[in-house]
């Protein structure tokens, strides 16, 4: 994943990371997404999901408030590591 946007979801590069990516999110019980904070707010070529698919994410220190409370908002724990 290059890509964590709040309006667009996450994204990447390649359609075939992507298209894999998507049936692992579909099949799975719980997602957990490791994106650092460079990540948000910035869209790839190739969309994965949106976020009412994740249910945690986990990222570091340098995540605004704004982002962290608006994911809060939207049901996904969000994890500082």
């Amino acid at each position: 994943m290059d890509g964590f946007h709040l309006d667009f979801g996450i994204s990447t590069p390649s359609p075939e990371e992507a298209h894999l990516n998507q049936i692992m999110i579909e099949i799975s019980k719980e997602v957990i997404v490791l994106a650092g904070s460079s990540k948000f707010e910035r869209s790839g070529f190739a969309f994965i999901a949106p976020i009412n698919k994740i249910n945690t994410v986990v990222t570091d220190k340098g995540i605004t408030q704004e982002q962290k409370t608006k994911l809060e908002d939207m049901g996904v724990r969000v994890l500082i590591a």
